[in-house]
């Protein structure tokens, strides 16, 4: 029996395993909690479990990848927080398509954000088509492909199917019994068979195709080095391109000193918070995580071009230098703005897009400014689940609420703001715990849309497949509150 057939014989199963098991843990049609975190172990071990089956060891980087993926999928089972969740999503897809790629990015010597993309899309149609043309060749007991068994089966039914409907329906008009009984034969809950068989073939189709490309999909010799003289960049180039670049960050740090760290003293001479805060400070965010993917597209320009190479890395390097003083800049507009108007979401993840933008340009500094490049993207990821960890591990939901609560007090805290946050679980802990000691006004609205949302979901959110520990919390600490939280609350003003 050939390779890629024992292959499939052992994917098949695993396949059709991991999807039934996706739509019994609900992954579908239920909220992502624990299920998640189950059925992203068990694929990871399923993996594994193939790897040596097929005596194929995994490349270092796949058990990266295997890590990350199930560390995002933990995320699901401890937070609520929507924003983090999003993220964490989407750390666990790019970790899973570097999983199934990394074959193709093996053999073509591909790296960085280039590997991505060229081994994403050839991976991507490969285990879309390849992997069922591979089933169709299993051998029967005879010795046989399928195929030629297989074949005239499926014409003669496709054939015949239609043919049974059109005399079928002839039949049930013309007698009333057999109506009844071939009514009775095809009263199918469509519903519940889109929701089940269709999830479930359709998981196998897709986790069959991943691990045919991840372990015997067929990779097509390509050269990724030549390429159009368009396409690279001298010395003259990179000296004009990067050196007027650095003139005029250079000019901008100059002239605004005074300005981007004059912080308290702008503010003494009639330039508000807001103003001073808000004016510029997405627009210097958007020019720091702009330099970098420039700065990579230029490093590519020039790989072929070994007398550019040593002024790129000089003039990149006081590019970043300059990039950093504009990201400080940001980072004391983004303090005293906290300072003066307290914590919320979009700023929590201003700041942790700031870190993340310092990690990635060390990094690049690191790396492809030693020309090792290849290690960049992986690099970029990784930085991106160690940020996302910090904000799991930091509870941003639940640490807005205290830091508003103890850094600006009662008298100024924004308690409309605080009851936006009613529906994220990571928040209830700390709003019940400063509900007491709010103003009236804001300790009902707020009482009202925790018992009203939790009440609720108390009802809907029982599955033990959607447990989630930071929702669990929430509803026994609204379900032990109710009394008090009963008392506090009023209905809620809808004009407002």
């Amino acid at each position: 029996m050939a390779r890629q057939q024992r292959l499939v014989l052992a994917l098949l199963p695993v396949a059709f395993g991991l999807g039934l098991i996706a739509d019994l843990l609900g992954l579908f049609h239920q909220a992502w909690g624990i299920n998640f975190g189950i059925w992203t172990l068990l694929s990871s071990a399923a993996i594994v479990g193939l790897s040596f089956k097929q005596t194929q060891p995994l490349a270092k980087e796949t058990w990266l990848w295997l890590g990350i993926a199930n560390l995002a999928s933990l995320g699901f089972v401890l937070r609520d927080n929507e924003a983090i969740l999003v993220w964490l999503g989407l750390c666990w897809v790019l970790a899973w398509m570097l999983i199934f790629t990394q074959p193709y990015r093996a053999h073509w010597q591909l790296a960085s954000i280039r590997g991505w993309i060229v081994s994403g899309v050839v991976a991507g149609l490969g285990a879309a088509f390849c992997s069922f043309g591979a089933a169709l060749n299993l051998p029967l007991r005879g010795g046989n492909g399928t195929s030629a068994k297989l074949r005239p089966i499926l014409i003669g039914l496709g054939l015949a199917l239609p043919l049974l409907c059109i005399f079928g329906g002839l039949f049930a008009s013309a007698d009333a019994v057999f109506e009844n009984i071939f009514a009775d034969l095809f009263n199918w809950n469509l519903d519940w068979l889109f929701e089940h068989v269709f999830v479930v073939l359709f998981a196998t189709w897709a986790i069959l195709g991943c691990g045919w490309i991840l372990f015997a999909a067929p990779k097509p010799d390509i050269s990724f080095s030549e390429r159009p003289s368009l396409f690279n960049l001298g010395k003259v180039e990179v000296g004009i391109i990067l050196g007027l670049l650095n003139a005029l960050f250079g000019l901008f740090v100059v002239i605004q000193i005074r300005y981007l760290f004059g912080g308290e003293q702008q503010i003494a001479e009639g330039i508000s918070y807001a103003d001073y805060a808000r004016r510029g400070f997405f627009e210097l965010v958007t020019v720091a995580l702009l330099v970098l993917p420039t700065l990579l597209l230029g490093s590519w320009l020039i790989e072929q071009r070994a007398e550019a190479q040593p002024l790129f890395r000089v003039l990149a390097l006081v590019l970043l230098v300059q990039v950093g003083i504009v990201l400080a800049s940001a980072v004391s507009r983004m303090l005293l703005y906290i300072d003066a108007y307290g914590l919320t979401e979009s700023r929590i993840q201003a700041t942790a897009l700031m870190i993340w933008i310092v990690l990635v340009a060390l990094w690049f500094v690191a790396t492809v400014l030693r020309q090792r490049g290849h290690y960049f993207a992986n690099g970029a990821l990784v930085a991106a689940m160690i940020v996302l960890i910090g904000l799991v591990l930091l509870n941003p939901s639940n640490y807005i609420v205290r830091y508003n609560a103890s850094h600006r007090g009662v008298a100024s805290f924004d308690g409309y703001y605080v009851g936006s946050l009613a529906d994220d679980a990571d928040a209830v802990p700390a709003i019940i715990e400063v509900l007491p000691s709010l103003p009236a006004e804001q300790s009902c609205q707020i009482a009202t849309q925790l018992l009203g949302y939790w009440n609720d979901a108390d009802e809907t959110d029982a599955d033990w497949r959607s447990t989630n520990v930071s929702r669990n919390k929430a509803r026994e600490l609204v379900r032990q509150n109710a009394q008090n939280l009963t008392q506090m609350s009023c209905p809620i003003d809808r004009s407002m």
